[in-house]
Formats: C-alpha cells, structure tokens, sequence
C-alpha cells in the first residue's frame, strides 16, 4: 500500500511549556503525559519576546513579523497618524494552507487563531467562533452555511471577558465555569468535525486556557505580585484545573485519529507574571525631551473631544475607579480615543520620537522619522543617533520599588528581522525587567514618576513548544533552535508538498528522519 501522509494538529493556545511539564509530572496532564515519552518535542522560539500579538501570524504564514507585519492589536498606519485596531485580515502574508489549493487534499481549519477562510481548498474553515478574542466581526467560514450549522448545533461560543481589576470572587468564578463550559463545548465540536471526512490534514485550537491564563494566573503563583493568599483554593487551582481539563478534549479527539495518522500538539507562548510600566511610557518620553505636547490639545472625532472637554472633571475620580469603568467601555471607544490623543496631543513638528500604543509587556518606540511619518523630524541620516540615546537612556530607568534597572533590553527589530514590512514595525522594542513590579520610575534627567496603577496580572512568555509523533515522525527527536516561523514548512513537508522559497522557516527534519524527510 503506498503511505498517505494524514496530519492532525492540536493547538492549546498559550499553554506554557515548563506550567505543561509541571502539571504533567503533577498528573494534572495525564494524556499529554503519556504521549511525552515517545513523542518528538521542540521548544520554539516565538518572535523572538518582542512582538505579544505575533507568534499566531508568524506560525501560520512560517514569516517573520517584518513580513507580515502583525505584530500587535493596535498599530500605526504608517505615512499618517491613525491608530487601528488590526483584524484577522490584517496579516500581510497567508497562512501555509493558501499552497494546499488544487493539492487534492480534503483539510479543516478549525478556529486557528488570526485567521479568516481562504477560497481555493477542499474541506472546511472556520475562523472567530472559538477563537481567543477573535478579531473578525462576527464568526465566518467555508462553506458560508457552516457558522450557521455550528450556531444551531453547539450555541454561540461566550467569549468571557478580560478585567484588570475583576470586580468580585463570585465574577471569578463565573469565569472559570464558563472556561470549563467552553472546553465542553468545543469537545462536541471537534469530534464531530473529525468524524466528518477522513482528512488529509486537521488543525484546530482550543482558546479556554488563553482566557484563563490572564485571568487566573497571579491566584496560583503564590510568588505574583497580585497573588491573593485569602483566596478560595478553587480559584487558586483554576488555572491546572483548566489544563486537565484541555487535556481530556484532547484525549477526546486522539480516540478518533486513524492508526497511521501523524499528530501535532503545539503551543506559540506561554503566561508569566507581568510587570510593564507601559501605561507611563508618553510620560518617559515626553520628560526625557523626545516626544512634545501640544499647546493646544486637537480631537479627530467626537469621543475625543468629550475626553478633551471633561478632563478636568474626570481626574477627581480616583484612579482605581476610573480603571473600572474603562475595563468596561466598548473596545471602539478606546480606539477612537486612543487614535485622537494619539494624533491631537503631541506637537509633531518637535517630537522625535513616540511610544505606539500598546498594552503588552515590551514597549514599542518609533522614530518620527521624515520620509516615513506625516510629519517626520528626525533625518534619516540621524536615525542611529537618535535611537542610541533613547537606548541609553531606557537603560539608565530604574524601579523605584526594587532600586534595580526597569529595563532588562533595548531592541532593534532591524537587527532581529528582515523583510518587506519591516518599516511598519516600532524602530526599538524596550523590554522591562522582570524582578518586580514597576509602582514608579527614577532617572538622572528627570526625578521619579508615579508608575502605581492597575495592569494585567499576566502577560506572555516568549516560548512556544511542539510535541509531535505518529507515522511520519522521529520517535524521541528533538529540535535544537526550532521557531515559529519553522511550523508551516514542516507541515508541508509532512504532506509532501514543496516548500515555497518565499516561507522564512526551515523544514525540522530532525524530527521527520524516519519518515525519510
């Protein structure tokens, strides 16, 4: 009989891959666990622990950010002054099923995170219904009737929501049932979409963890800055509980794999405590001469002139109230303001340099350079200068808390990546140090600010991990300096097809050796 390459991969979506092996040997895992023994394993590294929004986009396409140019929620449009909120079809590259069409091949994509359906394959694609946060409208797929079919058959998928600040334990808790109630529902999913067609290739994700980690990690980290030692033990083990309980889904989906299929368990990034002092980047910059207010503060539209006109008002509420209400606004009164003060607040024609909004743990800086931006300063003869002194003097921050450097790196994405888009990426990436959390900041040119505020409780860490097995792979291989980027030319090489030379990453063959790759 000749060998049919058949791949089926799971997604977990910001399983951390040291939380995995420990909540395996703690048999909080037990299936994952007993896959580990056989299985090839790779660490990847996911962009590098520079862009939070990336790792998706650059694991799909097997590009680097500066091909695609995915790199975070909100982002410039470069040549104007106008913050996006960037939706799945933002990416700049497909994903790697775009060079499966007219390959033959029977594939679903189930709610792969970042993506939309692409027309040309034969199967089926579903994208925004279970996904982290989607960022489509609405739920689509092909054929278009499919997200109606799901709708009927296992309900709408809740999205539970994120709060800095959640508002009572019983809001907590409420939380992890629906975490557990969505990992239920997507289980009935997949089985049936398995049972559907003997596919050639199969690739879904399971989001619950995602949610679960920003929520629930500083309860089971007794060494977080927020952990909360009063806590109910449920809400302390929520985050293993949901763990275990992905790992039963995916327990639930290997039981409908054919014997001589090839399977794929894949995460992009992990969860860590956060400790950005982000929120007083502007006020950083602006000390430190690079970025200039306005005289008089301008709005683009109507939500920011009401901010503008009920300033005054607003800074009597106190601060841990009004970041209660702003978890609670609509994320489209956040943009239209975040993109008016963006705009109409700094003096552009003295800025040098910007902080790019962003709520993730790095910092994005861009120079204000002219050429690129609307109303650049900075020459492009003085770029180097001016970014080596806003390098230097990142690293001369210190945490007030700790009396330690706030700012573990300063990063160039030019000297990291190359590609098409590299000029959409922020010129410097500063990355914050990790040994406790920033309530203030000090340096020699300017004193000491207020960094005391309320911010997410966990961010990502930078590793994603791939544990593979079945016909085609290397029992016990590993995978030395393996990437993201990596993912999508192996998938094709598993089934067969050519690499296009436009695909960044390499083919892992040290895991594939014994199926003759």
């Amino acid at each position: 009989m000749t060998y049919r390459p058949r791949v089926y991969i799971f997604g977990i979506d910001a399983l951390d891959v040291d939380l995995m092996h420990e909540w395996m040997d703690q048999g909080r895992m037990p299936f994952l666990a007993s896959l580990r023994e056989t299985c090839a394993f790779a660490r990847l590294d996911s962009t590098k622990d520079l862009f939070g929004d990336a790792p998706w986009p650059s694991l799909n396409a097997g590009v680097s950010p500066a091909t695609h140019a995915f790199f975070n929620h909100l982002q410039l449009q470069r040549g104007t002054l106008d913050i996006e909120r960037v939706d799945a079809r933002h990416c700049r590259a497909l994903p790697f099923w775009e060079h499966l069409r007219g390959a033959g091949l029977k594939t679903a994509f189930i709610d792969v995170p970042k993506t939309f359906p692409i027309d040309g394959l034969d199967g089926i694609q579903v994208s925004g219904w279970s996904e982290h946060y989607p960022l489509l409208r609405s739920p689509e797929s092909l054929p278009p009737e499919l997200i109606d079919e799901i709708h009927a058959t296992y309900g709408a998928y809740p999205h539970p929501p994120e709060i800095s600040a959640p508002p009572s334990r019983k809001w907590e808790e409420t939380q992890l049932r629906a975490y557990l109630s969505n990992i239920a529902r997507k289980e009935r999913a997949v089985a049936d979409f398995l049972d559907r067609e003997d596919w050639d290739l199969f690739f879904t994700v399971y989001a619950e963890l995602h949610y679960a980690d920003h929520q629930m990690f500083h309860h089971m980290d007794p060494g977080h800055w927020g952990h909360e030692p009063d806590a109910p033990a449920h809400l302390k083990d929520a985050l293993p509980a949901v763990a275990e309980r992905t790992d039963e889904a995916i327990r639930a989906a290997f039981s409908k794999l054919p014997p001589d299929a090839t399977w794929i368990v894949v995460s992009v990034h992990g969860i860590e405590a956060n400790f950005t002092a982000n929120h007083v980047m502007e006020d950083v910059l602006q000390r430190l001469g690079y970025l200039v207010r306005a005289d008089r503060p301008t709005s683009s539209n109507l939500i920011g002139t009401l901010l503008n006109l009920t300033g005054a008002v607003r800074r009597l509420i106190p601060q841990s109230i009004r970041d209660r209400i702003n978890d609670r606004l609509p994320e489209g009164f956040h943009d239209q303001a975040d993109s008016s003060a963006f705009e109409g607040d700094w003096d552009w024609e003295k800025t040098r340099a910007f902080f790019m909004p962003s709520d993730h743990f790095q910092a994005l800086v861009s120079l204000n350079l002219a050429g690129r931006e609307p109303r650049g300063v900075v020459r492009p003869d003085d770029a180097d200068d001016v970014l080596a002194e806003i390098e230097r003097d990142m690293l001369a921050l210190r945490n007030t808390g700790t009396g330690t450097p706030a700012v573990a790196g300063v990063v160039r994405p030019s000297s990291v990546y190359s590609g098409p888009s590299l000029s959409e990426l922020p010129d410097l990436v500063v990355q914050w140090a990790k040994d406790g959390r920033i309530t203030g900041l000090e340096h020699p040119k300017f004193g000491r600010i207020d960094a005391d505020t309320v911010i997410r409780r966990a961010q990502h860490a930078p590793d994603g991990f791939l544990m593979a097995g079945g016909a085609a792979i290397e029992t016990g291989a590993t995978a030395e300096g393996a990437a993201t980027i990596d993912f999508a030319p192996t998938i094709l090489s598993l089934l067969g097809r050519p690499v296009p030379p436009m695909l960044e990453g390499r083919v892992l063959h040290e895991l594939l050796e014994a199926a003759g790759s």
